[in-house]
């Protein structure tokens, strides 16, 4: 499924890196879909993991200013990766899980919201 077909069915693209160090491919993945008339804020997730704590928070503090949606992990990616599902990540023992200003968007809740709803009614 590429980018148009996903956002036409579920309304936003999920965009991950787990090595993300800055966040410089997070970044430029904004720039292009921005540069491809998508609203990045409201039509893509950014989600990130480094074991690196410093650069983890850099990438942060960038997906933050951008006001890219999405959280960032602080753990080791091949032994401690990101769970649950992308909209409703869990933070694992040994990890650090930062959570965007944009991901607290009325946009991005009620995603999560419908999410849960439909997750409980198929269960």
């Amino acid at each position: 499924m590429d980018a148009n077909e996903e956002i036409a069915s579920k309304g936003y693209v999920s965009i991950c890196d787990c090595a993300c160090g800055a966040g410089a491919m997070l970044i430029a993945a904004a720039n292009v879909m921005r540069g491809n008339h998508y609203n990045y804020q409201r039509q893509a997730l950014f989600v990130a993991q480094d074991i690196d704590r410093i650069v983890g928070l850099m990438c942060y503090i960038q997906l933050s200013l951008l006001g890219c949606p999405g959280y960032v992990v602080i753990g080791d990616s091949i032994t401690n990766p990101v769970v649950g599902k992308p909209l409703m990540p869990l933070e694992m023992p040994g990890q650090e899980l930062w959570c965007t200003p944009m991901f607290f968007s009325p946009d991005w809740i009620q995603r999560r919201l419908c999410r849960n709803r439909t997750s409980d009614q198929s269960d």
